[in-house]
């Protein structure tokens, strides 16, 4: 979800799809709370070069 930004004033109110991807997963309950919440912090941490586990385990 990091990376995405833009110059074009024309998206502003785009939504991207990764983000419209993770609310519908939340907002329908197709995954659970705690396997959203991996996903997203391992994503955020694989982009901004940081390990967020220890010992294979989500910090």
């Amino acid at each position: 979800m990091f990376g995405t930004d833009s110059c074009l004033r024309s998206d502003v109110d785009k939504v991207w799809i990764t983000v419209a991807t993770v609310r519908d997963l939340r907002e329908n309950r197709k995954l659970s709370e705690e396997a959203l919440e991996k996903i997203e912090w391992r994503n955020a941490g694989r982009l901004l070069g940081l390990d967020v586990t220890k010992g294979g385990r989500l910090c």
